[in-house]
């Protein structure tokens, strides 16, 4: 069994679409029975009988193990490092989209009023910053202190949970090892490994439900997805 790296060749002339546009259209050269293990852009790379000759001259290569293994290992780890790039990137993303309604003054004044809000819930003792900003709004100071404690909390638990999510899958991509000797497998735990984070509604037509195949929701393993995970956290 041999490995080989290739790209397509024309459909009639058998001449690889990098040295002339295939006029009649892209496929595989004839290299004899073959298994294709990875598409990466424009190459391929495939298992191929013993018999099977390279082709150089016409982008048909043969490659060792080892070599592919690199190849992978340095795919991998670029992979690891642009999906840690994007986290921090859709994490910030998130946290505008939906922490964006408390301005940082209103933050920095709000943990003042939250304690202080507490505070007058727990001992009824009386408050001045409180009883000038009820006034104001003309509401009692119970129910702006309840308010304040309500969006204090609310935002606390939203930012742990935005900081709980990125915090998930960068502990997977940490802890992500590639095995030089199963080199394939561990590519494709990277790139290929879902797992199911929620169900999508279906649809009805009617008074009865349509027939959906797979409703479950899935994303990469290792991918950040923030949004689509925080849309279906607590579903």
């Amino acid at each position: 069994m041999k490995l080989f790296k290739f790209q397509q060749v024309d459909f009639i002339t058998g001449i690889s679409v990098l040295l002339e546009p295939p006029i009649n259209g892209p496929t595989n050269p004839n290299i004899g029975e073959y298994n294709i293990v990875l598409v990466d852009g424009d190459w391929r790379y495939a298992y191929v009988s013993d018999s099977s000759v390279e082709n150089p001259e016409n982008f048909i290569f043969e490659i060792t193990e080892q070599e592919f293994s690199v190849f992978l290992k340095n795919k991998a780890d670029n992979l690891v490092n642009e999906w840690k790039s994007q986290l921090y990137v859709q994490e910030k993303n998130l946290r505008n989209a939906i922490l964006k309604k408390y301005d940082d003054t209103a933050l920095s004044s709000g943990i003042y009023k939250y304690s202080e809000s507490k505070n007058f819930l727990d001992s009824g003792k009386n408050s001045e910053i409180l009883n000038a900003e009820a006034n104001v709004r003309g509401i009692s100071v119970i129910e702006l202190a309840n308010k304040i404690i309500t969006n204090h909390e609310n935002y606390a638990i939203n930012e742990a949970k935005i900081s709980g999510l990125r915090g998930k899958i960068l502990d997977r991509l940490n802890s992500y090892v590639f095995d030089l000797s199963n080199s394939l497998e561990s590519w494709r735990e990277l790139a290929e490994k879902t797992e199911i984070i929620g169900q999508k509604e279906i649809p009805t037509l009617g008074p009865e439900p349509l027939p959906q195949k797979d409703n479950n929701v899935k994303v990469g393993y290792y991918h950040p997805d923030l949004s689509i995970r925080w849309k279906y956290l607590n579903s």
